[in-house]
C-alpha cells in the first residue's frame, strides 16, 4: 500500500482552457480537477480543498472508518 501524501506535499497546478478560465490540477491525483474559474487562485482554492476532502477520505478508509458523504 502506498503512502497517503500529506496536503502541502501535493503539487498544485492550474491549466488555461481556451476561453481564458482555469482549471485547478494536482500531480498526485490526475483524475481530480476543478470546474472552469475565471480566476487562477479560485481554481487552486478549490483544488486544494478537493485535494483535502479526497485525502480525508482515504484517511478514513485506510483507518477503517467510513467518511461522512455530505451534510445531514
Amino acid at each position: 500500500m502506498s503512502r497517503i501524501p500529506r496536503l502541502d506535499d501535493c503539487k498544485y497546478y492550474t491549466t488555461r482552457t481556451d476561453d481564458g478560465k482555469f482549471i485547478g490540477r494536482v500531480k498526485q491525483f490526475p483524475d481530480l480537477h476543478t470546474r472552469p474559474k475565471a480566476l487562477a487562485l479560485d481554481a487552486r482554492d478549490d483544488i486544494v480543498t478537493m485535494t483535502r476532502d479526497k485525502l480525508a477520505r482515504l484517511d478514513d478508509a485506510a483507518m477503517g472508518h467510513q467518511a461522512a458523504t455530505g451534510s445531514r
